[in-house]
């Protein structure tokens, strides 16, 4: 619980730190010299996906396709330093990052208004999607993955999953999930909330501070603030 904490007081922080009038962001990741800008077909084996991301939408979602493709849209010419960037490292995992590594002022990045899609090849199941996203909205169509975790702030989260994945963790601030799933689905969610709320169309039942759904087998963690977290039919 006291991970919790700190990741909710780390996601109020960024919240209340990009709503200040000279309040800039700072995008800072590990061994940004590795990082190639621009849109790109991944050739090589990717087993997860990771993205950082602020503002505009994510779509993630399937294709026919052999590999799998990156690209991204915006309302201005991007330079080479406001361009994604993105890096496969050694294990598999796709790293993708809203623009190159140093600290930009939030009015800027919101300008943008970048559109991300990531399409993965039909059939290609991952470990995991995870991302961190601020004043945005992502989208998952049917990516079969094993665990999504999401960082979110000023967000909106709709995933559609006809496979559900194992674990889902979600770490949000002003922040609404919507997952779609279908009627033969089973989760386990644990809420971790304040003034957040649950709703389900398919039928639930509580087990001491928990919800299940059907079996239970997919373990659901929200840690909340301002959130809400739907359950809907796929």
């Amino acid at each position: 619980m006291k991970t919790h904490r700190i990741i909710l007081a780390v996601l109020a922080s960024v919240l209340m730190a990009a709503c200040g009038p000279n309040s800039k962001v700072d995008f800072n990741y590990a061994h940004p010299e590795r990082y190639t800008a621009g849109n790109a077909t991944i050739g090589q084996p990717v087993s997860k996906i990771s993205v950082d991301w602020y503002g505009g939408i994510i779509d993630i979602r399937q294709a026919d396709r052999t590999d799998l493709c990156i690209w991204e849209e915006s309302d201005t010419t991007l330079s080479d330093t406001l361009r994604m960037q993105h890096y496969v490292d050694q294990d598999g995992e796709l790293n993708i990052r809203f623009c190159k590594n140093g600290k930009y002022h939030h009015t800027l990045l919101k300008r943008l208004n970048k559109h991300l899609t990531i399409e993965v090849p039909r059939g290609l199941a991952l470990d995991e999607i995870e991302f961190n996203n601020v004043s945005g909205v992502v989208r998952i169509d049917s990516v079969q993955c094993r665990q999504m975790e999401a960082n979110a702030v000023n967000s909106a989260v709709d995933a559609a999953w006809p496979i559900v994945p194992d674990n889902i963790e979600i770490n949000g601030v002003n922040t609404t999930t919507t997952l779609y799933v279908p009627s033969t689905a089973g989760m386990t969610i644990e809420m971790n909330a304040v003034h957040s709320d649950l709703a389900s169309e398919l039928p639930v039942r509580k087990a001491d501070k928990k919800t299940i759904l059907g079996d239970g087998h997919c373990e659901v963690e929200i840690n909340a603030v301002n959130g809400s977290l739907n359950i809907k039919q796929l």
